[in-house]
Formats: structure tokens, sequence, C-alpha cells
């Protein structure tokens, strides 16, 4: 059996350290599987490699969080593989300077969502308008099955939050649009903001949030 994985990004990396594993191990009989990957770069990684520059630069290709939790043998490689971590605390800010019409950078805390008393007032007004809103409304939010991944922030956030944030940001970092996009992968990767987190928020000071 021959098996093509198209791109050696985290996934197929995993997949391939397990098929290995299998092999080892002699769990089943696998002697007549030919894994070929096609990547068309000269080295793995996707979305989640780095490249080195003529300057000498580094760059991420994406966003460096790879979710680990959610691809055990990829992080099983990746722990073999490397066998010295420098391990950082992560500080991840989103610059959103557009919405302040000032020069400069504007950072807010990510995700943007819990962000919102950073927002300026009216786009402000208008988030927590939306957030109310999604929150009174609970039962018909929780019955509903949204089908792609812009319907879901719709469902859970609004239309403020997801023209501010979310489409940006999911172009930029997934180079798809967010109405293009599943929702079945949200789970753990895109957080929802509660009612008690959202006045917590509104109750803190500007440098609290930050």
């Amino acid at each position: 059996m021959r098996i093509v994985c198209i791109g050696c990004a985290p996934t197929t990396l995993g997949f391939a350290y397990r098929l290995n594993e299998i092999i080892k191990e002699g769990i089943e009989d696998v002697d007549d599987i030919e894994l070929i990957v096609l990547e068309k770069e000269m080295k793995p990684g996707g979305l989640s490699g780095t490249i080195r520059d003529e300057h000498g630069f580094l760059w991420d290709m994406g966003g460096h969080i790879t979710f680990s939790h959610n691809f055990p043998y990829y992080e099983k490689a990746t722990k073999e593989a490397i066998k010295e971590w420098n391990n950082l605390e992560r500080n991840c800010m989103v610059d959103l300077n557009y919405l302040y019409g000032e020069s400069g950078i504007n950072l807010v805390p990510y995700p943007a969502q819990f962000a919102v008393p950073l927002f300026p007032e009216e786009t402000k007004r208008k988030c927590l308008t939306e957030l109310k809103q999604r929150y009174e409304d609970q039962q018909n939010i929780s019955q509903s099955s949204p089908t792609d991944f812009e319907s879901w922030v719709l469902h859970h956030f609004g239309p403020s939050i997801l023209e501010i944030f979310f489409k940006p940001y999911t172009k930029k970092v997934w180079t798809v649009d967010t109405s293009k996009m599943s929702c079945s992968w949200v789970g753990t990767r895109v957080a929802k903001l509660p009612r008690e987190k959202l006045e917590e928020l509104c109750e803190m000071g500007k440098e609290e949030l930050k």
C-alpha cells in the first residue's frame, strides 16, 4: 500500500513518526506500506517552519504555536529530534492600531476578544452590546450548529469582533477566509468569552489589562 502525504508540516511529521513506531514495535504487519511525502520547500515545517534569510534573520512562516497537545505523536517526534529546548513564557499581543486612527503601534493582549475593554469607546460599545445579546440568547446559540468558522464567530462574539479581528487574523495566519474554514477544529483553539470573564475584564484598568 502506498501512502502519500502532501506537505511536510506537523501532522505529516507526527504521522511518519507513528508509522515508524508501529513498524519498530511490530504492532501491525506494515511491511508493504510505502510512505511518500511531497513537499515543495527544501525543509519540513509548513506554516510552523522558520527560514533564515541572507542577512541571518529568522522568519517564522506562520503562528509558531503548534498546540502539540492535539498531536501527541508530533510532540513525541519533536522531543526526540530536539534535545535542548529554549522555553519562553508566551506574551502574545495584537496590533490593532487601525482602530485608533493613530500612528505607530497599538498593542492589545491576544486573543483580541479578551481585549474588548481596551478598544476605542464606540467600537467597545458595539462589541459589548453584541456580546451581551449573545449572553441573553444562550438557549438559541447552544442549539445552533454553525457550518463554518465565520458563522461560529458570529454566533459567539458578533459581527464587530468578526470584522475587527477574526477575519483579518484568520486570513493572515491561515490564508483562508473565515467563511471557507470549517469550525470543527475550534475546540480548545478559540477561547470563548464567558459573561463573568467579560465583567471582570471591564472592571480592570488599562495597565492591568495590558
